[in-house]
């Protein structure tokens, strides 16, 4: 569930954004525990309403102190292949409790895209977008190759409205029909 602090009204977005992301660390044990963030990356991101998850590059979460979990999880889900709808539930679910020892701030979920569905880590993180501190989860994938290393999607933008139009840094004005 998304959670968002402090006094706002929506809040009107442009398609590009620039986001604080929190960094986390973890004490490297049997079970993780999360610390007070130390620190923050502010960077560009795509503001995207076609797609229902935030996803963040794989390189970055790991700069961002997620890479022990991040390795875990590809090793333990490398030679998954997604198939019959039963087969991808029960590797789900198979991937969720492995995935219980590092704690409630890790998730996997079966992602479909338009480049295919695959199984995806999914990583609680605090960001700071339009002045609003939310608590959501962002998918882990490697996007080098896009120009936004972070896609803000629906789940994370129940705060806020979007406006095409509105470019980067713009302050919003309103207007009127006439």
């Amino acid at each position: 569930m998304n959670e968002a602090k402090g006094n706002f009204d929506k809040q009107i977005l442009g398609i590009i954004e620039n986001v604080k992301i929190y960094h986390r660390v973890f004490e490297k044990d049997k079970i993780i525990v999360e610390k007070e963030p130390k620190g923050f990356v502010e960077i560009k991101a795509k503001i995207d309403t076609g797609a229902e998850y935030s996803s963040i590059d794989k390189n970055l979460a790991i700069e961002l102190g997620y890479g022990d979990v991040i390795d875990e999880f590809d090793k333990r889900t490398k030679d998954f292949i997604v198939n019959s709808e039963i087969e991808n539930d029960v590797l789900t679910l198979r991937i969720k409790n492995e995935l219980e020892k590092w704690g409630d701030a890790f998730n996997a979920k079966l992602i479909k895209s338009s480049h295919g569905a695959s199984y995806r880590l999914m990583i609680k993180m605090d960001i700071v977008l339009a002045n609003v501190t939310i608590h959501t989860f962002f998918s882990v994938i490697d996007r080098g190759h896009m120009q936004f290393p972070v896609l803000i999607g629906r789940k994370s933008m129940k705060f806020f409205l979007v406006d095409p139009s509105k470019f980067p840094g713009e302050k919003y004005e309103k207007w009127e029909i006439s």
